[in-house]
């Protein structure tokens, strides 16, 4: 999916898949935070899962093009590392 939209949006399509999964993500969770169907939650969620999906796998394939081929596995376990530490810092102020 990721590949053929940003094929889709041409030359700056990665920045495009970026900004329109981050769209369906903000719009996704208003509209399953705010419904009494679960049908509609599933359905919402369904676009959410895909859109997060999709924008991992181009900021993923963005990230493995900025370090050597040597280095890629490094670079990632830093990424994984940074991660995992904001992750454990959670929303608080």
């Amino acid at each position: 999916l990721a590949k053929r939209l940003v094929q889709m949006w041409g030359k700056d399509g990665k920045t495009f898949v970026i900004m329109a999964c981050c769209a369906v993500l903000g719009a996704g969770r208003y509209i399953a935070y705010y419904t009494e169907s679960l049908i509609v939650i599933y359905a919402t969620f369904l676009f959410i899962i895909n859109a997060l999906g999709t924008m991992n796998t181009v900021i993923t394939a963005d990230t493995g093009a900025i370090a050597p081929s040597n280095e890629v596995g490094g670079l990632f376990g830093i990424l994984e590392a940074s991660q995992s530490a904001a992750g454990m810092g959670g929303p608080f102020p």
